[in-house]
């Protein structure tokens, strides 16, 4: 991943400018007091360092400033013929000096502006990932608590169905069951795991089964709650009748999401299955 602002590594404003101007000023004013010393022997030294340190702290802008203002001043007063600009006037090793320190401070600028880019830009990158790193941090602590408070409230919820000794089961939008409560399985003998989808149909009455999957098909179509009457059948061959309705649970957008219902006991029928019936 490349970071297009990493060349905004420097203080923005004008800040750079005047350390720029102050900078070359002071290395002017020492080599002006060493002139005598030294004479034409190393004209540009004070300014090159100068320059490395705005550049190094400022960026490349400020440098380049610092380095053109800092030529002419070190031609004017440090190479001899001195105060002139004529620098053909000059010896070659004079030529050669000032030549040099264009070149060497451009390549210097410009190396140690890419290696300040790719530091502004590693520490950038490392933020990035810091940042990512707590958001998947936090969001697998928000996925965790979610997945506990839908364990618990499924628990709850399976907890309080299959102590309210009646029928309670829940079904999928085009889908099948996916909760029956253990009354079923208890009065049909069947276990609770092999009633789940449409399978709990084989516990109806055969008369009730048709009637009761288009009621399915009709609610959730038309996502309206309707009453409905059932047999089931008991482990001991005995129909007892059911009679209650589907109700919707929606989302905040109102969008039904499943359908539940807990119909309650509304008797038992007179006769027992017929041995065609037990088949069934």
């Amino acid at each position: 991943m490349r970071i297009k602002n990493a060349k905004r590594w420097a203080p923005p404003g004008l800040t750079g400018y005047f350390v720029a101007l102050c900078s070359i000023l002071a290395a002017f004013l020492i080599r002006y007091e060493l002139q005598e010393q030294l004479g034409a022997l190393l004209p540009f030294a004070g300014f090159a360092i100068a320059v490395l340190l705005v550049q190094y702290r400022y960026g490349i802008s400020p440098a380049l400033f610092a380095m053109m203002l800092s030529t002419p001043i070190g031609l004017f007063f440090f190479i001899p013929p001195y105060e002139t600009f004529d620098i053909f006037a000059a010896e070659l090793s004079d030529i050669v000096s000032v030549t040099s320190y264009i070149a060497i401070m451009g390549l210097a600028i410009f190396i140690i502006e890419s290696l300040q880019r790719t530091r502004y830009e590693a520490r950038l990158l490392a933020e990035v990932s810091r940042t990512r790193y707590e958001v998947l941090l936090r969001s697998e602590s928000e996925r965790q608590s979610a997945v506990t408070q839908a364990r618990q409230s499924r628990d709850h919820f399976r907890t309080f169905a299959n102590n309210v000794g009646e029928v309670v089961y829940m079904k999928r939008m085009g889908g099948g069951f996916e909760y029956i409560s253990d009354v079923v399985s208890k009065l049909s003998g069947v276990p609770a795991e092999n009633l789940i989808g449409g399978n709990w149909l084989t516990v109806m009455h055969p008369e009730d089964a048709a009637s009761i999957e288009e009621q399915i098909v009709q609610i959730t179509e038309s996502r309206q709650s309707t009453l409905s009457e059932f047999r089931l059948r008991t482990a001991t061959g005995v129909y007892i009748v059911f009679e209650g309705k589907m109700s919707a649970m929606d989302d905040e957008r109102g969008l039904t999401l499943r359908w539940t219902g807990g119909p309650v006991e509304a008797g038992v029928t007179d006769a027992l299955l017929t041995p065609v019936e037990k088949a069934v």
